[in-house]
């Protein structure tokens, strides 16, 4: 485009002289601000236009998944589950004990193949760990033996990134989770809250399109575990990562999500999906006395008393029998 228009400017000038090519010029730059302001104008009345179509950051189609037992029977974790989670969308996952929460994630993350269906990450099917996706666990998997800035550094390095830059990068996260001063710190010289900290460095650093987590903040006391949710939301804010986040506490789950997905007891699948319709950016301590908080707090909890039960007398059921006959 720009050699067609140099061209045009040649010929106007060669056939009519600097008259013809000044006002080619001003027509041309006259056409450019007429576009220009209508696309000012159309952001302004129709915001900002939306980006090239992008797949969910993950997709589960019909999944089944179950594991062999000793007995060589099948028990089935998960049946029937459809989900699909939007690119930098929050959901929280909830349900009784046991039901296959967890199992969801290995699946996303390639540690666990479905027994039937399809899990895609980045419109992609997972048929082995993935590089995209980042976990943390409920307990932190950070290496005994590094101190935090080599357990923050090992996933850069491990990716082939050269040490130089990888050291740029660690202590940027560790300046962002607030561990500065403790790079040369071993794991068990740091209290629960900084594991958690550095466990959140060691995960988001590789920049994952996809963050999973499981229970990350269970172990921990209610007001160290109110700043870790804060601080959470704000490191997520800062990226453009999905979260699918496995908790047994709804208040957890609506303070921190877009979605809050209810799961029936085991073998699992989803029995609805609660829209957080909350403002953000959120303060976890404070958005709990909003309103619509408690009103989604008890439709999800009427919803999921239910399966608790179910699994509760699931569980009490072999308790009793060996009472009685024992």
């Amino acid at each position: 485009m720009a050699q067609a228009f140099r061209d045009l400017c040649r010929d106007a000038y060669r056939q009519q002289g600097f008259g013809e090519l000044a006002k080619l010029w001003v027509h041309t730059l006259a056409d450019v601000a007429t576009t220009a302001a209508a696309e000012h104008v159309d952001v302004l009345l129709n915001g900002t236009p939306l980006p090239e179509h992008q797949p969910p950051s993950v997709e589960f189609h019909n999944v089944h998944k179950g594991f062999e037992t000793r007995s060589g029977q099948i028990h089935m974790a998960l049946h029937s589950i459809d989900l699909t989670v939007k690119p930098g969308e929050f959901v929280a996952v909830v349900g009784p004990t046991g039901c296959g929460k967890s199992t969801m994630l290995g699946l996303i993350a390639g540690l666990e193949k479905p027994s039937q269906g399809k899990v895609s990450v980045m419109g992609k099917p997972v048929h082995e760990v993935s590089r995209q996706v980042g976990y943390i666990f409920q307990k932190d998997a950070l290496f005994p033996w590094k101190t935090v800035l080599n357990n923050v550094l090992a996933g850069p390095l491990f990716r082939g990134i050269t040490k130089a830059e990888a050291l740029d990068q660690a202590r940027d996260w560790i300046h962002r989770v607030g561990l500065e001063g403790f790079e040369d710190f071993y794991p068990h010289q740091l209290s629960g809250g900084m594991r958690k900290r550095a466990a959140l460095a060691q995960s988001l650093i590789i920049q994952p399109n996809v963050l999973l987590m499981d229970e990350p903040f269970s172990d921990l006391d209610v007001q160290i575990r109110a700043l870790m949710e804060n601080e959470l939301l704000d490191l997520w804010a800062s990226t453009e990562a999905s979260v699918v986040f496995v908790t047994h506490d709804i208040v957890e789950a609506i303070a921190l999500a877009d979605r809050v997905v209810v799961m029936t007891a085991g073998p699992a699948s989803i029995k609805d999906i609660y829209a957080v319709d909350l403002p953000r950016p959120r303060n976890v301590a404070e958005i709990r006395f909003h309103r619509r908080f408690a009103e989604l707090y008890k439709e999800i909890w009427e919803d999921l008393r239910s399966e608790v039960l179910k699994n509760y007398e699931r569980i009490r059921q072999p308790e009793i029998r060996k009472v009685r006959y024992s």
